[in-house]
């Protein structure tokens, strides 16, 4: 879970696929285990009845295996075009494998300024 732009390990109980518990990991070593009210709450995130459901595309449902694949043939054509036209937006992140995808998506597009990529 992400709180203004910082990760933090979280492990979530569930039963009968619903989850019940939230528990903080105690990697990093900074937080110990523990969890604020924040991390308690955000279990309620979970069952936002307007989040989607499926995957859309255009307003009309869609599968993962689309999205994967136009991801995968846009990534690759930007490649081509050394990344122009081809921007992600995302907010601040500390996550380790997000920042190790993004790293890995710019190294493909074979820009030293990395401006394949925006970050808002």
């Amino acid at each position: 879970m992400t709180t203004g732009g910082y990760a933090r390990g979280l492990l979530v109980e569930s039963h009968l696929n619903r989850p019940t518990k939230v528990e903080g990991q105690s990697r990093p070593p900074g937080d110990l285990g523990s969890t604020t009210i924040f991390e308690q709450a955000s279990i309620l995130n979970l069952y936002d009845p307007d989040r989607s459901q499926t995957v859309m595309d255009l307003g009309r449902m869609s599968t993962w295996g689309t999205f994967t694949g136009k991801l995968s043939t846009e990534a690759q054509e930007a490649a081509m075009r050394k990344g122009e036209g081809f921007a992600i937006l995302s907010g601040v992140t500390t996550s380790p494998t997000l920042q190790s995808q993004m790293k890995a998506l710019l190294a493909r597009c074979r820009r030293p300024s990395g401006t394949c990529m925006s970050r808002a």
